[in-house]
């Protein structure tokens, strides 16, 4: 199992969407079907429901790489962020690093790791919108600016 960055995405107000704005959710899927992460062979992409997961192939040996990967990450959230609140959507991100895998099986997306559920669990904590950064990898964001928001995260 690698270790990565790991960009969690969560769709707030999913379900509602799926029950009165169907229409609304297949704009939401041609959206981040079209984000730029796509055009970047560092990265790979996943959606299921309302959840979105962005994460680095490899890299993040060197300082150097570790900058270039958490500038591109926050750059895909803002570029979401952009496109989806003129649609009157918001989601909540937290970018972290640890352990993550992903793979198909047969055509099956398979991914798991402590990571992800380490993003799973700290996103339902957090009562904010925007992207929040895991407080161990600031020093690797030169480009973005943080404040911090809580013990573990930075806004």
């Amino acid at each position: 199992m690698a270790e990565r960055y790991l960009l969690y995405i969560d769709i707030l107000g999913f379900s509602d969407l799926v029950t009165t704005a169907p229409t609304k959710v297949q704009d939401l899927f041609e959206v981040i079907a079209s984000l730029n992460v796509h055009d970047h062979s560092a990265f790979r992409a996943i959606a299921f429901s309302d959840t979105i997961l962005v994460y680095n192939v490899d890299g993040g040996h060197t300082s150097e790489d570790r900058r270039y990967l958490v500038m591109f990450l926050c750059e895909f959230a803002q570029d979401l962020q952009y496109r989806l609140t003129a649609r009157g959507i918001f989601f909540r991100a937290l970018l972290v690093r640890g352990h993550f895998t992903h793979y198909e099986l047969n055509a099956l997306p398979c991914f798991f790791g402590p990571a992800l559920i380490d993003a799973y669990q700290s996103e339902k904590q957090i009562n904010a919108i925007g992207l929040f950064m895991q407080g161990s990898i600031v020093s690797d964001s030169d480009i973005f600016d943080t404040v911090r928001f809580k013990t573990n995260y930075d806004f």
